[in-house]
Parts: structure tokens; sequence; C-alpha cells
């Protein structure tokens, strides 16, 4: 996304020297005197051609709302790995506390998960 919105900003920036371009009369000495603006516009449209499939690149608006989608998305879903990571950490715990007061071993655990597992 971030991609996305750097060269539709690059695309955008060097739109107007293009359309210059295109309108100017001696076309040699404009391109050697915007030769690198216009390489930016030429690789940012490329980029975004292929990004877009061929359809109509989004706007700038659409991208920054779904890029706050995303990284909206991206906390919750870091909250909640944290707080099931917390509540593993937690059941461990007390599996431990458990398995010490019955007086299980870890060792002895260990056997019977490999046991399980074949």
């Amino acid at each position: 996304m971030n991609e996305q919105i750097h060269f539709t900003r690059q695309y955008l920036a060097y739109k107007n020297i293009y359309a210059d371009y295109r309108k100017s009369r001696n076309k040699d000495k404009f391109y050697e005197e915007h030769r690198a603006e216009l390489s930016l516009y030429d690789t940012a449209l490329r980029t975004l051609k292929e990004k877009s499939a061929g359809n109509k690149p989004p706007s700038m608006k659409a991208l920054y709302a779904e890029k706050d989608r995303l990284i909206e998305l991206r906390d919750t879903q870091r909250e909640d790995f944290s707080n099931r990571r917390d509540y593993e950490r937690e059941l461990r715990t007390v599996s431990a506390n458990i398995d010490i007061i019955l007086g299980k071993s870890h060792e002895e655990e260990q056997q019977i998960e490999k046991e399980q597992n074949l």
C-alpha cells in the first residue's frame, strides 16, 4: 500500500511536466532538460498500471482510506494476539502448578506427548 501511495504521489507530481513535454514543439530539447522528471513519471505510470491491472488507479483518498483500514486491522490483530499469548502463558503456569501439586514431572509429560504423536 505504501508503495502504491508513493508511486501515485510521484505520478501526480510529474504529470504536469509530462503534459508540457507532450505540448512542446522541440520534444528532444525538452526531454533532455527534464529527463529525470520524465523518467520518474514513466516509472510511476508503469508501476501503477501493473498494480491496477489495466484499470484506473485508485485516488489518493481511497489509498489512504485503505491504508488506515489495514493499520486498524493490524492493530486489532496484534492486540488479540497479545491477549491470547498472555492467556496461554497463564494456562501454562496453571498447568505447571497442577503438575507440581500432583507430583507429575515435566519429563513424564514430554514422554506422553511423544507417544501420542507416534
